[in-house]
Order: structure tokens, then C-alpha cells, then sequence
């Protein structure tokens, strides 16, 4: 049994410090190796110059930095004073920064004055995600919660710590952040750092630095292994890749499986799980379309409107219970409620469980769009085009795609006697929103789709979209 004394952030990071303190922990861009023990010892010095301004346990810090060693020993040293960590996607516009900082009531640079640590219990990250609102909500995740789960999933994987990682996942991220913080940290691994992904630096960067893992979305594992980006590779040295994030075409592991020899396993998780709720094992091969069976502790059910169990094999929406489940929605305890009612994390995914135990995603239950990995709420893009004069009303959904998951589309109708284009449309949510919400497509209507009570029908622009007459520009 594990002693809960060890299961914190600082914890995880003193251990390996000193277990393991001069190897390597991070191999930077410019090829320089950083050891665990150097890690270390730079996060407690930025723990000190936090707490000499002024820092007290609990408040919140946000930080807005790339993938680096920066951001690694600002998550130890948030441990280590007691700071919640708010890591902000990099990628976002000076108003979704300042609303999530608002939001969870930054305090900056605060912690308490000494350097005791954290109680496992305690909050140690808030990960934002869109919600049912259409704004993001704050998901507050215990040290406990992200240091069981991350040991779960690695031994699941079986890394030890002879791997070598790459980071193509934003560490921002609930995904990257077990990855290539937390898991890396408990095993003892190396991490290659990748700031900014690049499917040929990657490649590179795994034959020069003998990567034998990777965990990423789909489309990060599309662009790598092209056959035109191979020719001439070397990738002996790779034996697992997991995929998540998103829907997983099976064509793309049988593909990368069939054509180098490399174990390619499929995960599911969300960030209220702190994330990994279920995981392929290496070894033991799953039907296909199967993203395995839960993490151990963890219990599953599949239920129908009226959270009643359905048969087995048969779809319903997907709820977990697990002692790593999230502390609840920060500043919105009614939808923690609703979201946790009955002692059970309420997915908002339709899914089913087979005999064996293994697990399908089917659909989502929610608008919730998920593209390359990232979470994109409709009603938010909606709020920027609609903010746009020419704009009279507007929907926006999910299209399915093969190798992104979905991309984000748009229907608009223009105001009467108003003439706006594409091109105009689209330059007016760059300016608002990040790269990865701006629509990837658009369609100009005169009218949408609507109910007696005036409610826009979204799956009818769907079928119109993907069916054999649609069209988009």
C-alpha cells in the first residue's frame, strides 16, 4: 500500500531527485542535458523567491508557458509552496487569459512562508475545459488524485526507467501534464523536449535521441508517419506509442503497427479523472474500436437517461467512480453536483462496456467539440461571429474528420442587405479566439434550421453538411 505521505507533487519529485539524481531528466531544443537532481533544486530556488514575495498555500498562479523546463519547475514549485498551479493554453488571445485569471482569482506569485509542502488532499492544478455553459469551467484535481492516477497508468504501460519520452503534447494539458510531467517524474524517465510540434523535428529528434515512446492525439501521429516524412528513417528504437485525446481511427494503429513493429495503444480519460480513466495494455489486444479497460479502481458504469444501468454491450452514457476523481468545478458547485450526483463522474460520453470488460466510445453527449486533442465549445465561437455586424445569427458544430477528430464549422446568415464573406468572417475570429476554435469551414445560408419553440436543429446542419449534396466553403 502506498504511503499517503508520498502521494503529492513535491513528493514524487524529491524521491526522484534523490533516487536518481544525476541522470538525465530533460534533453532541451539546443541539445543540453538536464538532470533530475538540476530540476529539482531550480524549482525549491523558485519556490524560495516565491514565498519571499509574499506567496501564501492555496492561492492561485497562472502560468503561460510553453513546454520547457520552466514550466516543469514551476509545477514542482507550486507543490512545494502550497500554490494551486493554473497552467493557461499558450495559444490563447489576451481576453481568454484574463477571463480564466479572473476567473479562479489569480493572486499571481503567492505561497505561505516555509517550504513544507502539501497535504495529499489539497488542490494541486486547476486544468480549464469547456463546459455546458458555453465558458470554461475550472476543474480543481488533488495531488493525491494526479499522483494515483499517473502511477496507475504508467505501470499500465509498463514504462520504466530506461524510456526516453517525447513531448508533443502541451504539458498544459491534463494529457500532458501525466505524461510528460507526472509519469515521467514517478518512473524515472528522460524527456526530449519539444516546445512546439513539428512532425519532422520530431522524427529527428526520436532518431537522434533513441525515443522509445510518444503519447499524443491522433493527428500528431498522422503527420509523423506519412510515408513521404519515413523515407530513410530510422525508428528502431520506438516500442509504444498512445494515442488519446480523441477519436482514434483504427486504420491508424493497424497502419503504424503493421508497418514498423511499434505497440500502439489507445487511451480515454478526461480531466475530471485526473485524466486516464481506461488504457490499453500492452500485450493484450482488444477489439478493435476498444480503447481497453479501466485503470485499476476505477469502476464503470453505462446508463441510460434516467442514470439506470443498461445490459451489458449495449450504449448509455458513461459514468466512473475512482478516489482520483476531480475536487469539483471551481466558483460552480451546481454543476459539480449534477455532474457527480450519485457518487458517480457523469461523463457526458455515450459509450458500452463489453463482457471483457473493455470499453467503446460511441458519441458525445454534449455540443462539445474536440479537434486535434483541444476542446472547442460552439457557443463561444458563435458569441465571436455573432459579435461581428454582418453577422444575423450563426451555429456552429462539429464536422467529423479522419484523421483531426472534428473539425469546427460554421453556418451564418448575414443581417438583410448586409454582404459579408468568408474571408471577412474568418479574420474576425482570429482576432478573438485561438487558432485551434476558428472554424475550418464556413457556409453562408439564408436561414437555419429551426423548432416550433425557435431552438436551432445542430444535427440537421450536420447531415446537411455530410450528406451527399453538401457543400461548404
Amino acid at each position: 500500500m502506498t504511503e499517503l505521505s508520498t502521494l503529492t507533487i513535491p513528493a514524487v519529485w524529491r524521491r526522484v531527485a534523490q533516487a536518481r539524481g544525476s541522470s538525465t531528466h530533460l534533453v532541451l531544443p539546443d541539445g543540453q542535458e538536464v538532470s533530475y537532481g538540476e530540476t529539482f533544486l531550480r524549482a525549491r530556488q523558485l519556490a524560495r523567491h516565491l514565498t519571499d514575495s509574499g506567496i501564501r498555500s492555496g492561492d492561485r498562479i497562472v502560468s503561460l508557458l510553453g513546454n520547457g523546463r520552466e514550466l516543469y519547475e514551476f509545477y514542482v514549485a507550486c507543490g512545494l509552496v502550497g500554490a494551486v498551479a493554473v497552467p493557461v493554453n499558450v495559444m490563447g488571445t489576451a481576453r481568454e487569459v484574463l477571463a480564466l485569471a479572473t476567473d479562479c482569482s489569480a493572486a499571481g506569485v503567492v505561497a505561505r512562508a516555509d517550504l513544507a509542502g502539501s497535504a495529499p488532499e489539497d488542490p494541486a492544478v486547476i486544468i480549464y475545459s469547456s463546459g455546458t455553459t458555453g465558458l470554461p469551467k475550472g476543474i480543481v484535481l488533488s495531488h493525491f488524485g494526479l499522483v494515483r492516477n499517473a502511477q496507475l497508468t504508467s505501470q499500465a504501460l509498463g514504462y520504466t526507467e530506461d524510456d526516453t519520452l517525447l513531448s508533443v503534447l502541451p504539458s498544459y494539458s491534463s494529457f500532458g501534464f501525466s505524461w510528460d510531467f507526472l509519469q515521467l517524474g514517478l518512473v524515472g524517465m528522460r524527456l526530449v523536449v519539444l516546445p512546439a510540434f513539428s512532425p519532422d523535428e520530431a522524427l529527428d529528434l526520436v532518431e537522434r535521441h533513441g525515443v522509445t515512446s510518444i503519447a499524443g492525439v491522433p493527428t500528431v501521429f498522422v503527420r509523423m508517419f506519412s510515408e513521404e516524412r519515413l523515407h530513410g528513417r530510422c525508428l528502431d528504437s520506438l516500442r509504444l506509442l498512445d494515442v488519446g485525446g480523441g477519436p482514434v481511427p483504427d486504420l491508424l494503429k493497424t497502419r503504424i503497427r503493421d508497418r514498423f513493429g511499434v505497440d500502439v495503444v489507445e487511451s480515454y480519460g478526461l480531466s475530471e479523472i485526473s485524466p486516464v480513466a481506461t488504457v490499453e495494455r500492452v500485450g493484450h489486444p482488444t477489439p478493435p474500436g476498444s480503447c481497453g479497460p479501466p485503470l485499476p479502481g476505477i469502476e464503470i458504469r453505462v446508463v441510460d437517461g434516467d442514470d439506470q444501468d443498461v445490459p451489458t454491450g449495449e450504449t448509455g452514457e458513461l459514468l466512473f467512480r475512482s478516489e482520483t476523481v476531480m475536487l469539483g468545478y471551481l466558483n460552480n458547485p451546481e454543476e459539480t453536483a449534477h455532474t457527480l450526483r450519485g457518487g458517480w463522474l457523469h461523463s457526458g460520453d455515450l459509450g458500452r462496456v463489453d463482457d471483457d470488460g473493455n470499453v467503446f466510445i460511441v458519441d458525445r453527449i454534449k455540443e462539445l467539440i474536440v479537434t486535434s486533442g483541444y476542446n472547442v465549445y460552439p457557443k463561444e465561437v458563435e458569441s465571436v461571429l455573432f459579435s461581428h455586424p454582418g453577422v444575423q445569427s450563426v451555429a456552429v458544430v462539429g464536422l467529423p474528420d479522419e484523421t483531426r477528430g472534428d473539425n469546427v464549422h460554421a453556418f451564418v446568415v448575414a443581417q438583410p442587405g448586409e454582404e459579408v464573406t468568408v474571408e471577412e468572417l474568418l479574420a474576425h475570429a482570429r482576432e478573438y479566439l485561438s487558432l485551434y476554435k476558428v472554424p475550418r469551414g464556413m457556409t453562408l445560408v439564408d436561414e437555419l434550421p429551426l423548432t416550433a419553440s425557435g431552438k436551432i436543429r445542430k444535427f440537421r446542419l450536420v447531415e446537411q453538411a455530410t450528406g451527399p449534396s453538401g457543400g461548404t466553403a
